[in-house]
């Protein structure tokens, strides 16, 4: 799934998704929610993936 079309579902925009998977921003809860709501997803596998780094 394209940045774009994450951004759009999450409504945020498409340079907010970049900095996210960049490390440059984190995102707050409910935006983290969004986000893996827009990719079909659950939080907790977005947070275990980030803890196992």
């Amino acid at each position: 799934m394209s940045q774009e079309a994450v951004a759009a579902r999450a409504k945020v925009t498409r340079e907010y998704v970049s900095h996210v998977e960049r490390g440059v921003y984190a995102p707050t809860v409910t935006v983290l929610m969004r986000l893996c709501a827009a990719m079909n997803t659950r939080a907790w596998k977005v947070l275990r993936r980030v803890e196992g780094d």
